[in-house]
């Protein structure tokens, strides 16, 4: 079961979606583009390789997420 929970980037202030689906690495969903972007936990940041958007997340908040906290 795929979780979607929406957050506002901290470096731009767009509005994204953290994607969670079981057995995958969390990604990112931001605006303008179709690819989602890889989330680095240890880094509180995520990337796009596709478009190169670089953003911020809480790597704190991803995993709690991810764990069903939240």
């Amino acid at each position: 079961m795929t979780t979607r929970r929406p957050f506002t980037d901290l470096v731009s202030g767009q509005e994204c979606t953290l994607i969670l689906e079981p057995g995958q690495m969390p990604k990112v969903e931001h605006p303008g583009c179709v690819v989602p972007a890889e989330v680095a936990v240890d880094l509180d940041a995520f990337y796009c390789r596709f478009c190169q958007w670089n953003g911020r997340v809480s790597g704190a908040w991803v995993m709690a997420m991810k764990a069903g906290r939240g």
